[in-house]
């Protein structure tokens, strides 16, 4: 029971953050967008859906590799509540091109990973 609690706040959290970098302007869609963030320096963050493809989680993973990006693969958010969220059918990537609004998500990515059992 604690989890699912647990689970549903932090999807909220994120959720939350991300919509508002959106409404800012502060992210990047799609995997094309999020690459070309990355190559240019301008994505300090990427989140990638739990159900995306594995072309586009190695394509993803590389370039943020190379290029120092965090990126965190969420397990509470798939395709379709990532594209909901942005106005789309289903949305597999998004780069946070904000410090700011990227700082904030990691820490509720890492608190969440540390709370873990």
């Amino acid at each position: 029971m604690t989890f699912i609690k647990t689970a549903e706040v932090y999807e909220q959290k994120i959720l939350g953050l991300i919509g508002l970098a959106a409404k800012a302007g502060q992210l990047v869609k799609g995997t094309d967008a999020v690459l070309e963030g990355i190559a240019k320096r301008k994505v300090h963050l990427v989140i990638i859906a739990a159900d995306a493809g594995k072309v586009i989680s190695a394509d993803i993973t590389a370039s943020c590799a190379v290029n120092s990006v965090p990126e965190y693969r969420c397990k509470v958010l798939d395709k379709a509540k990532l594209g909901a969220l942005m106005g789309r059918a289903a949305l597999a990537v998004v780069g946070i091109t904000s410090v700011d609004f990227a700082r904030g998500i990691e820490e509720i990515f890492n608190a969440n990973l540390s709370s873990a059992e």
